[in-house]
């Protein structure tokens, strides 16, 4: 087997094992850092994604890219739990003083 078609087939791999990824690293984290815990849970992996795309690291920005359609499908799966998650968790106050959704 050549040395390219040995990269390729690592490559891919890799790509597969890495599916969903943003998905993932949301919902460890209890959603997207920086952006309002259970309110993030909510198509965290492409939030996630999308935040990974402004990185200055390249490689992380391709991953990124390729990993968004996974995290999409993963995303759109799970949009029933994390939706009544969100619902049901509290809603941090805002700076108003009232309730805050969205």
């Amino acid at each position: 087997m050549h040395v390219r078609m040995k990269l390729y087939l690592v490559s891919l791999l890799a790509l597969l094992l890495s599916s969903g990824c943003g998905t993932v690293v949301a919902c460890a984290e209890g959603g997207v850092e920086g952006e309002g815990g259970a309110h993030s849970l909510v198509y965290g992996g492409l939030r996630t994604d999308v935040k990974v795309m402004g990185s200055p690291f390249v490689p992380l920005k391709v991953m990124a890219v390729l990993d968004l359609p996974l995290s999409l499908v993963v995303d759109t799966v799970l949009f029933p739990a994390t939706g009544v998650i969100w619902l049901c968790t509290d809603p941090e106050p805002s700076e108003s003083g009232g309730p805050q959704r969205g």
